[in-house]
């Protein structure tokens, strides 16, 4: 496990009702020499956006195409791993970041809206983010030369770029050449904090309730119903790992009743949410 506090130089950011804390934004290459890194995991957000270059990133065993202008997500305590697919090298930002929330009313400023709507469940791809390159002279360039009072303001506005990128906007697209694994994860994305049903999610996935399940078995060996609950839990965790009282986790993952929501968690982790909360971290 990689953690953020290792990192010598850390930001911390007002955000509406939300505090973030995140690392340098920095460059890495990867290249013949050095082709992937290893399966790997944090305690914290990993953002990357492709400068240039091609490549595959790995999560959960779901893969997915890198090129230039893609952005993607890393989830806190989810092994992931990004590898070279040609042989130029691919060239990408990264930060990571942690987002805590500081107050319990619903949060009506543009900033803690962008943030709200990440947190719900932030997808974890999105291809032509060509506006990004905006920031990138400036990391690249700025701090070289020794800047450092503009440093704050600029990374925190591409921070909140990055979570309004991958912020679901409504019901996706799922393409034909996406994987099953892949269009089960793009429509959760986007769902997740959603009533879904079997039927919902064979009619969204153009599969039939017979065969959505026979793929489930066969892809995540456990039913529809098994992996939306264990997903929505490992949500969970996240959420109450960053801070989140339990109501507003219960809320922020779709279930009308906080009981509801108990009874879900107990059953996936075989503890109530109170009682994991009650247990020693690493």
């Amino acid at each position: 496990m990689i953690s953020l506090n290792s990192e010598l130089f850390l930001h911390h950011y007002t955000a509406g009702s939300y505090q973030i804390v995140a690392a340098e934004i920095r460059p890495c290459e990867f290249s013949q020499a050095c082709p992937r890194n290893s399966l790997h995991a944090h305690d914290s957000f990993e953002v990357c956006f492709v400068r240039s270059g091609t490549g595959r990133y790995i999560e959960e065993q779901t893969e997915y195409a890198l090129s230039e202008n893609t952005l993607f997500l890393g989830r806190p305590f989810v092994k992931h791993e990004i590898i070279l697919t040609s042989e130029e090298p691919m060239l990408l930002y990264y930060c990571n970041f942690v987002v805590t929330r500081t107050g319990t009313k619903a949060d009506t400023s543009k900033e803690g809206q962008i943030i709200d709507r990440f947190l719900k469940q932030p997808m974890t791809i999105v291809q032509n983010c060509r506006h990004l390159n905006a920031f990138l002279p400036f990391f690249s360039t700025y701090t070289a030369s020794g800047g450092c009072l503009s440093l704050e303001t600029v990374s925190k506005a591409f921070l909140l770029e990055v979570m309004q990128a991958l912020s679901p906007k409504g019901t996706p697209v799922l393409d034909a050449e996406d994987s099953f694994k892949a269009g089960v994860s793009r429509y959760l994305s986007a769902h997740l904090n959603e009533k879904i049903t079997s039927n919902m999610l064979a009619e969204a996935l153009n599969v039939s309730p017979r065969s959505l399940f026979y793929l489930f078995k066969k892809n995540f060996g456990s039913t529809p119903v098994q992996y939306i609950n264990q997903t929505r839990i490992s949500s969970a965790i996240l959420y109450l790992r960053m801070g989140f009282s339990i109501t507003q986790v219960a809320a922020l993952l779709g279930f009308n009743e906080v009981s509801a929501f108990s009874r879900t968690f107990k059953k996936c982790m075989g503890v109530s949410p109170r009682e994991y909360l009650a247990q020693p971290t690493d």
